[in-house]
């Protein structure tokens, strides 16, 4: 077997210039991600799939370390209403309220004051933020109301067609905007980073079709099909001139319709619960590392613990941030001097630690990896071993965190195994499971000892290799038992939710959807039936 003979700090191995190899997920079992009040999902709006450009990776030297305040409403506005005010200033789009489609999203949103109220929280952290992106490319200030609308403000929410984050990116259009996907990092979950990859996709989409309902609605249902619904359609000025889905119909009245509460609550009679931006309300900030840095060295550093940090930086998947730039991390605005001094004093040697093991007779880079929980990918970049192959009696230099697993929060705890599990479901295949979780189906079928040509059995479990337990969310769905149920003609959330003697709100819970999504036949919903399903079910 390998022998671990010692451990050497980052000074030993330069590893900022690697790029890891993508092993990200859409929508994700880590620990639990923030709480979410038991509230209900809001629609699962898929960004327009598209085929990333090919951009060569360019090894990154770190920045000098300085912070980066974001930017926050005056003193005088945050006194008055928080970041509302700046919120209110800054809409420019016409609410469209005789229109029948925003007058039924009001309705739904003054007969349902819940669903904001359980958004306080995570709207306080967040919406400042996005409101100051926007206000600070002079867009329209309506577009700060997406991400309650695709993610209900949860940086972990996902679709089951892979859109993950936020603003709701599916892999390519992710890594289209250069958003980083591998074993380190899922930035789709990165508050800032997202955040400006949404604000570039979005002011393309607004270039391109000249109207911001046509790039909202375009958003939602793709821009490919906004360009040949256009080509049938000439003369269409806004998104309402087309025969577009009723999904994107909704979806772009949902966004007027929202702007127009919060443009005026009274008239409607809303309590919003995002203003005044009080002190003790969370506002973030972010500040540049200078390097990769192991998260308990950050957070011992910074002064706070290790959850704060993950709270605060959802897209992180491992013990360290990413090896590559931005190296930054978010902190609350009232840490952010102290934190981006005691960052900046740290030298290599104490921000990474690195393991030199020796290979035995029998060891594979596969075995390496499973013990010391790294992605094999990542083994191969950093060591520079091409395929697997590797000879007994050299060294492999391995990450490793500076204290035990059980120290660090659940998300960077992968285990002695290393590897998340997934539960095979009705009409899966290899394919469609690495599709879905963005795996190199090569390495999910050498890590279950399977071909292209193996038949999944309905529960079979497979290991996720070089995952560890980073899959928050999807994984823990699946792996619950859970039936996939086929909608037919005439159902409804309601109807199927009496079916299987279940809640609709567990059911959009399950499904992470909107509760007044349309559901067609053919569609498949994930259901936690409390009894056995019946007959024919």
């Amino acid at each position: 077997m390998f022998k671990r003979w010692w451990a050497l700090p980052t000074t030993a191995l330069i590893l900022a210039g690697c790029q890891m190899a993508g092993v990200a997920p859409a929508p994700g079992p880590v620990a639990e991600p923030e709480v979410d009040d038991g509230e209900m999902s809001p629609p699962s709006v898929v960004a327009a799939e598209v085929e990333p450009e090919p951009s060569p990776a360019q090894p990154t030297e770190p920045e000098a370390a300085k912070p980066v305040e974001l930017p926050l409403p005056s003193a005088a506005d945050e006194a008055r209403d928080g970041f509302l005010a700046q919120l209110r200033a800054g809409f420019r789009l016409d609410h469209d309220l005789e229109r029948k489609q925003v007058r039924k999203e009001i309705d739904w949103l003054v007969r349902n004051p819940e669903y904001l109220a359980s958004k306080r929280e995570r709207g306080l952290r967040y919406l400042p933020y996005i409101c100051a992106e926007v206000h600070k490319r002079e867009m329209p200030a309506e577009l700060c109301l997406i991400p309650i609308i695709e993610s209900a403000l949860r940086p972990h929410a996902f679709s089951p067609q892979g859109a993950v984050g936020l603003w709701q990116f599916m892999p390519s259009t992710a890594r289209r905007f250069d958003l980083t996907l591998d074993w380190w990092t899922d930035q789709r979950r990165d508050v800032a980073l997202s955040t400006a990859a949404a604000l570039d996709y979005l002011a393309q989409l607004h270039k391109r079709f000249g109207d911001w309902t046509l790039a909202l609605a375009a958003y939602n249902c793709g821009e490919g099909r906004m360009h040949r619904t256009l080509r049938r359609t000439p003369g269409a000025k806004t998104a309402f001139d087309l025969r577009l889905p009723r999904e994107t119909e909704y979806y772009v009245a949902r966004i007027l319709a929202y702007a127009a509460v919060f443009a005026d609550p009274e008239r409607y009679g809303v309590e919003l619960p995002f203003g005044p931006l009080d002190s003790a309300a969370p506002r973030v900030a972010v500040v540049e590392t200078g390097g990769q840095i192991d998260l308990a060295r950050a957070a011992e550093a910074i002064g706070q613990d290790m959850q704060y940090l993950y709270n605060l930086n959802p897209a992180l998947k491992r013990w360290a941030t990413p090896p590559n730039a931005p190296h930054q991390l978010l902190v609350r605005a009232e840490h952010a001097g102290q934190a981006q001094q005691a960052l900046a004093s740290l030298s290599n040697d104490e921000r990474m630690l690195w393991a030199r093991v020796r290979i035995g007779t029998n060891d594979t880079l596969s075995g390496i990896a499973s013990e010391y929980s790294v992605a094999m990918d990542t083994l191969s970049r950093v060591n520079g071993v091409r395929g697997t192959r590797i000879e007994e009696g050299d060294f492999l230099m391995v990450p490793t965190p500076f204290r035990d697993w059980p120290d660090y929060p659940t998300p960077f705890r992968t285990g002695a195994g290393g590897d998340a599990i997934y539960v095979v479901r009705s009409g899966d295949s290899l394919w469609k499971i690495s599709r879905r979780l963005d795996l190199d189906m090569n390495l999910l079928m050498r890590a279950n000892e399977l071909t292209k040509r193996s038949v999944l059995q309905i529960g079979q479990r497979l290991s996720l290799p070089g995952l560890g337990s980073t899959r928050s969310i999807e994984e823990k769905q699946v792996t619950q038992e859970a039936i996939a149920y086929r909608v037919r003609r005439n159902d409804s959330l309601s109807t199927i939710a009496a079916r299987f003697k279940v809640s609709v709100a567990k059911l959009v819970d399950w499904n992470d959807i909107d509760p007044k999504a349309f559901i067609h036949p053919g569609q498949r919903l994930v259901v936690r039936p409390a009894d056995q399903p019946p007959a024919g079910g």
